[in-house]
């Protein structure tokens, strides 16, 4: 009976410290966490998708204070007891909270997401914080949810699209499954500096500019030339 009473006071003590761990008070996720957020739902990872035709199952998400960072673990396609580990794994939960401290700058990360579960206490309701799986199948709804629960206050018809049955981004499209124009994707892309060269007659003709004027200061440093001449010449050979 006594070593039945310690192993039940040491639980109850390991799971108090692990929640400890779950955010809570009020947070505002930027779209970049947002959609973040919404891949971890779909286990999204290009690299360890199997093939990319195989979503994964969220285990554990961190999201930093500021709402602007965040990171998560996964488990593969195979496994389906993620829920049950995510509570206990306290390794995990150090990982995600460490990892995603280290892009925060400075700003601290505690865990958001169990599972398919929101764990940070923002006052909400328990009931709503639970993400239905359907709701993968259109991910507007699950946008829809987290605002309506407070945790995103941006346009959520801004945010991507998600491939039901491969959990990828597709960046083609809005959340609401709108096509967006190739005229706006191209604007949104990175634009990279555009590069002139020159010709070699143009170099030339600019090497040959820098000597004139060098030798124009010359004459007018010696007193060969007045200032009026000076500026006169040198206008001259800049035009």
């Amino acid at each position: 009976m006594k070593k039945f009473i310690i192993i039940t006071i040491f639980f109850s003590l390991s799971v108090t410290n692990l929640s400890a761990k779950n955010g809570k008070g009020e947070i505002k996720l930027d779209k970049g966490t947002m959609t973040h957020f919404i891949a971890y739902l779909y286990g999204s990872n290009d690299k360890f998708s199997e093939g990319k035709n195989k979503k994964n199952n969220p285990y554990l998400m961190s999201v930093s204070k500021n709402g602007r960072w965040s990171y998560y673990f996964f488990c593969p396609a195979t496994i389906t007891q993620c829920q049950d580990a995510a509570e206990r794994d306290s390794s995990a939960i150090g990982q995600a909270i460490s990892r995603c401290q280290k892009g925060s700058r400075g700003s601290p990360c505690y865990i958001f997401a169990k599972a398919n579960r929101i764990v940070w206490n923002n006052g909400s309701s328990s009931r709503l914080r639970n993400i239905p799986r359907k709701y993968l199948k259109d991910p507007y709804l699950i946008a829809q949810r987290l605002q309506q629960i407070g945790f995103y206050d941006d346009d959520i018809s801004e945010l991507p699209f998600f491939d039901y049955e491969t959990g990828l981004v597709d960046k083609s499209r809005k959340i609401t499954g709108e096509k967006i124009s190739s005229k706006v994707l191209k604007s949104n892309e990175e634009k990279k500096p555009k590069i002139i060269k020159k010709t070699t007659s143009e170099k030339k003709q600019d090497n040959d500019v820098v000597k004139k004027l060098k030798d124009l200061n010359e004459l007018f440093q010696s007193g060969v030339l007045t200032k009026e001449e000076f500026d006169k010449a040198k206008k001259k050979i800049l035009d």
